[in-house]
Formats: structure tokens, sequence, C-alpha cells
């Protein structure tokens, strides 16, 4: 509010002070709205393309069957704002369900990376493991070692993935003032960030179970043999 605008004009390019902002759901948000003398004479509008009509509450059924009619007649659409609104938040809950899909997409790719990653070190440490086995080490020693070295990893890969995901949506949040033509405030959910964190090594710790039960399993005799 109180920057100036340059507006095409019948008269040329005009510069208009901004008075107020609204979000607009119509051409994207690029609406302008002006006092209507002051738009006929910088715009030369003189037919009238949207008319706003306001109901009593629980009146709108019924003026929807009264002015459909007349609707059809001047060959004008009808649309109400509930509607609107209804589909506006239809919209916004499939954004969400998208975004919930997309965060467990990314703890089933985590999983097999992480599973990927201990069966590759599992391989590359099988004689090791299975003299560590000759001189007494247990199954359930070899298999906390196992799951030790993915929670390692999981807790640096998730710090770093908190941190950067933060940071991104940070960044994100201040693009948002020349997208959407107003900010949005930035908040952070700890709680959220806390389950997601925990929820991230309980997964990790399942995927790497079956790495830590094929290292526990190993035939020493060919193991110790494994170059």
């Amino acid at each position: 509010m109180g920057d100036e605008i340059t507006l095409e004009t019948s008269k040329g390019p005009t510069k208009l002070r901004v008075a107020a902002t609204s979000t607009a759901y119509l051409v994207g948000g690029m609406v302008i709205y002006m006092e209507g003398q002051t738009a006929r004479r910088l715009l030369g509008v003189e037919d009238v393309n949207m008319f706003i009509v306001n109901t009593a509450p629980g009146m709108l059924e019924k003026v929807q069957a009264e002015v459909k009619p007349i609707c059809n007649k001047a060959g004008l659409m009808l649309h109400s704002f509930a509607d609107l609104r209804r589909r506006v938040d239809d919209l916004m809950t499939g954004v969400v369900a998208s975004l919930w899909g997309l965060l467990v997409l990314g703890f089933v790719v985590g999983a097999f990376g992480i599973a990927n990653t201990l069966t590759m070190n599992v391989l590359e440490q099988t004689r090791e493991l299975a003299l560590l086995r000759v001189v007494a080490m247990t199954r359930w020693q070899v298999r906390k070692t196992v799951i030790a070295q993915a929670v390692i990893i999981g807790f640096i890969g998730l710090t770093l993935g908190t941190v950067g995901g933060i940071i991104g949506s940070y960044i994100s949040n201040l693009c948002a003032v020349p997208l959407l033509g107003h900010a949005v405030e930035f908040t952070l959910h700890p709680s959220l960030l806390a389950v997601c964190f925990a929820t991230g090594l309980v997964v990790i710790m399942a995927a790497a179970w079956l790495p830590a039960e094929r290292a526990a399993r190993l035939n020493l005799l060919i193991a110790l043999q494994y170059e």
C-alpha cells in the first residue's frame, strides 16, 4: 500500500497510487480494482462484465434458482462464492495430500538407499565380520554393529536433510511475495520435525534389519576366504 503502479490508459501511461491490496482468484491474480468514474475516464470502460449478488444466510439455493434463468437468457455464467471456495479447498486438500505422499515416498526411497548401502558395507566387510565371529563375537553383536552403522549414517543424513529442508522452505517462503502478491508468514513446527526425524530413524533401523541378519548368518568358512 502506498506504492505507485504505471497503467496503460487511453491517455497514455498513468501512475496510480495503491490504496489497498487483496487476494484475487481471477486471471492469475492480475486484477486492479478501481473506482467506477476513474475507470471510465482512464480506460473507457462502459459495459458491465460482472455482477456480484449478496444473499442472506440460507437463501443461496433460492437466489440461484431465480437468477439462473436470467443468466441463461443474457448469456452470462453463474458462479457462487461458496462453489469457488469449495473448489479452492479441494485444490488445497489435493496439494496437502500430495505433499504427504512425497514425504512417505521420501521415507521409502531412503529406506531402499540405507538397505543398499548397508548391504554393500556387509559385502565389503565380509572377511572382517567373519574374523570377529571367529574370536567369539555373537550373532546378536553382529546385528547390533550393522544397525549401529545404519543409525550413524541415518542420523547424519537426517540432520543434514532437516537443516537443508528448513533453509529451502525459508527461501521458498521469501519467493511468495513476488509470486502470490502477499507475504506468507514462515513458521516452524518443532513437533512435526521431531516426529519426522524419529520416524526416519525407525525406518532406517527397519531397513537395516535385513543386511544385519545377512551379516549375522554368514558362513564362516566361505567368508574367511572372501576377498
